[in-house]
């Protein structure tokens, strides 16, 4: 099959790619690179401009790479506004009809905040990052997800879809009454280009959380946290934050740590702790039975954390308590990877979902 995967803020599409590839699928991702972050792809689509003359000038090569994005057996969408929701509402509009004309069957992710993550799970969830996601990483109280008119347009592209395919639990909720929700995937790695390494913590226990969007993955609580903690362990544990840097810088970093912790708002987890697990890491992040359920399992390697300093600040000093077993929980993440989230493994899945749809 000849596949396109477009837009990807994570690396979720990457990894994907590279499965679908293993099962000798032609699989391209087209994005962005989403920014600093700088992720690869095969197309890239960016759109973004200084002054009116590189505004035209932008335009006119994206217009004409859309021809290389017709032709396709299975187009899938890593969110409605796979651009980005701002400044390119009507654009990703526009180009969402383009492709449903000149491509076969079309899938959406439900990945990420759209706008029915923030219609229904923002009340359906005993905690959410919105508020705080509001007030730190927005500055403001308008959302545009809840605009009337991308309201429409999310659910003009849901409906339009041959199927909406959920990779977390949280944000599956506000899709449960469409009838082409498919059932949940796990997010894919590709272990081949994460080497596992063995963790053997030194004097002191490295613990690390990257910054990204600060309010929704709740790192207040995380840096008010490690704050309680460098006073009580200033000898034991080395407590890290840094942020905004490429993908390749970001992968280094978490090298180096034994303890990563993603984010305290989550149910689930999302690809940073999968990385991590990967790379055989003590991983503290969201791990709620309910989000456990959905996807099947009844166990998880992943430290669930709550966004309440004093949680975040019992489970370090869980892992500190138990440092001579730090290298034996590192295995078992490297071992959860490989069973649950193998690249090639998902794209299998992947494979099914799309071959049962109509």
């Amino acid at each position: 099959m000849k596949i396109l995967l477009l837009g990807d803020f994570s690396g979720l599409h990457l990894n994907l790619r590279d499965g679908l590839r293993e099962h000798g699928h032609e699989a391209i991702v087209a994005s962005s690179g989403d920014g600093w972050k700088k992720f690869q792809k095969d197309i890239d689509i960016s759109l973004s401009w200084n002054g009116r003359l590189d505004k035209i000038r932008r335009i006119t090569t994206f217009l004409f790479k859309l021809t290389g994005l017709t032709g396709y057996d299975v187009i899938q969408l890593i969110n409605p506004s796979f651009l980005g929701i701002k400044p390119h509402k009507k654009i990703n509009q526009y180009l969402m009809d383009l492709l449903r004309r000149h491509n076969n069957k079309s899938y959406l992710l439900c990945t990420g905040e759209d706008s029915y993550y923030w219609l229904v799970s923002r009340y359906r969830l005993r905690y959410s990052p919105h508020d705080d996601y509001i007030k730190h990483d927005l500055g403001q109280n308008e959302i545009q997800w809840l605009e009337k008119s991308v309201i429409g347009y999310n659910k003009k592209v849901a409906t339009s879809v041959q199927g909406i395919i959920p990779m977390a639990y949280e944000f599956s909720l506000g899709y449960e009454h469409f009838p082409n929700l498919l059932p949940p995937v796990h997010l894919p790695v590709n272990l081949n280009k994460i080497q596992f390494q063995r963790s053997f913590p030194g004097k002191r226990l490295v613990v690390f959380h990257g910054l990204n969007r600060e309010g929704f993955k709740g790192t207040r609580h995380i840096r008010t946290a490690f704050e309680m903690l460098q006073k009580k362990y200033p000898n034991d544990l080395e407590l890290v934050m840094d942020g905004r840097m490429p993908y390749d810088k970001y992968v280094e970093i978490i090298r180096r740590a034994n303890v990563i912790v993603d984010q305290a708002y989550s149910y689930g987890w999302g690809m940073n702790a999968v990385i991590a697990l990967a790379m055989g890491k003590i991983v503290l992040s969201g791990a709620e039975p309910e989000a456990l359920a959905y996807l099947g399992l009844q166990s998880s390697p992943i430290i669930n954390i709550l966004p309440y300093p004093d949680d975040i600040v019992s489970k370090i000093e869980y892992v500190l308590e138990h440092k001579k077993e730090v290298e034996h929980m590192g295995q078992a993440s490297r071992a959860y990877a490989e069973q649950h989230h193998d690249h090639v493994k998902v794209a299998g899945t992947f494979l099914d979902r799309w071959n049962a749809s109509p």
